[in-house]
């Protein structure tokens, strides 16, 4: 199969997989109610967290390594370490954090969910060096839709959240063991050497990548707790669907956002860093104005939709939909910079503005949600980004004229 079908399977796949996600909330709304579906948003908002540790930044560093400079099997097991690593992480966060032991149970059984999907996105990466993406795309796809079967089954017979994600964990683990791993070890390479020194050097590898996804997701998921930790499950509930639709259309950037690097990638190796400046320009102005005509919609729909997937009681809660869409335009401009630094090999410089941004984020989230409740969540997610976003705006600027101007001596001495 060439690549561009197993792209569109791959990315058909994690979209079914996302909107099973976000059908689990409107399931737990409507059926189970608001502070179920609190503790739900709370257990996601954790559990994204834990997965991106338990991933460790090493799919995109596993699919990239062509040369085979590590087996299939090492990948594997470092992923399984990572894992298990991740659920101890996850564990004393819960007892950290003094939840009550049903909350407590539904972060463990979140997590587990993804502990199953952090598994199965090791044997991916394998599958996609040797020339299988779609399988991932189709296990995906699977998943999304056992997420969406087993959880409504689940509520139906037991009414009970817990009870519903305990079914859900079995699923996804039956799919990963029964489904992913057995059409994994028929596409890799037989054996593979696997070593203490060799996990270890996969760390130190894959540490850096963690460290820059690992601080977004921190970032999403604190406002979340401290809002949770003052007003409660329910006002988290509230908030959780309210943003679900514009985290929904940012799940979408980062498919398009990847398509642009070989563009930004041979302007830059034709040192056209004013296609480069351009090129990017219209990016972020494409970006504004579909949150700007997102923001229409919400005027015009907003209501009308949210209420009846949502019920009538989240009508009150809408209006904080463009104040979410704003914090979210600021999110996906923050990408398109990232993209940009990522193409002109400043990788270093994302881990320092995701650093100022976490720092920023932690000053916010405990002085303006308690005053302002769900608002100042909103204020605690978005200024972060916005100060992230000027600061890699102003640095590429300077980056695309230092560059240039380098460029036009470099051409003025071979003419003379």
């Amino acid at each position: 199969m060439d690549l561009k079908k197993q792209t569109i399977i791959h990315s058909l796949g994690n979209t079914v997989y996302l909107l099973g996600l976000w059908f689990l909330t409107v399931i737990t709304t409507r059926i189970l109610g608001y502070s179920s579906t609190g503790v739900l948003t709370l257990a996601m908002s954790i559990g994204n967290v834990i997965a991106t540790i338990q991933v460790f930044g090493a799919r995109g560093y596993q699919s990239s390594d062509v040369s085979f400079n590590y087996s299939s099997k090492a990948y594997v097991v470092f992923r399984c370490i990572s894992v298990i690593f991740g659920c101890l992480i996850g564990f004393v966060t819960c007892v950290i954090l003094h939840y009550s032991l049903s909350v407590q149970i539904a972060i463990l059984l979140f997590i587990l969910v993804k502990s199953s999907e952090s598994f199965s996105d090791a044997l991916f990466g394998n599958d996609q060096r040797f020339g299988h993406l779609e399988y991932a795309g189709f296990s995906m796809l699977i998943r999304g839709v056992l997420l969406v079967v087993l959880f409504s089954i689940g509520v139906k017979v037991s009414n009970e959240l817990n009870t519903s994600m305990l079914i859900v964990v079995l699923g996804g683990l039956a799919l990963s063991l029964l489904v992913d791993l057995p059409l994994h070890n028929r596409t890799v390479e037989k054996g593979g050497t696997v070593s203490g020194s060799i996990i270890i050097n996969l760390i130190k590898e894959c540490f850096p990548l963690l460290i820059t996804l690992l601080i977004p997701s921190v970032i999403t998921a604190l406002p979340r707790i401290v809002l949770e930790r003052f007003f409660g499950d329910e006002t988290l509930g509230y908030y959780g669907n309210v943003s679900a639709p514009a985290l929904l259309l940012t799940s979408v950037a980062p498919t398009i956002l990847l398509a642009l690097l070989p563009s930004y990638g041979n302007f830059i190796k034709d040192h056209n860093f004013k296609r480069v400046k351009e090129f990017w320009v219209k990016t972020i102005v494409c970006v504004i104005a579909f949150v700007l005509l997102a923001a229409v919609g919400v005027l015009f729909l907003g209501k009308i939709v949210l209420s009846f997937v949502y019920t009538d009681a989240i009508i009150p809660y809408v209006h904080y939909l463009y104040y979410i869409l704003a914090a979210m335009m600021f999110y996906i401009i923050t990408m398109c910079n990232n993209t940009v630094l990522v193409a002109l090999r400043k990788s270093w410089g994302l881990t320092l503005t995701t650093v100022i941004a976490l720092v920023v984020c932690v000053i916010l989230s405990f002085i303006v949600i308690k005053p302002w409740g769900i608002l100042g969540a909103v204020i605690a997610l978005g200024i972060p980004y916005a100060v992230s976003a000027v600061v890699q705006i102003i640095w590429i600027l300077k980056i695309c004229k230092t560059e240039t101007s380098i460029a036009k001596v470099g051409n003025n001495d071979s003419k003379s």
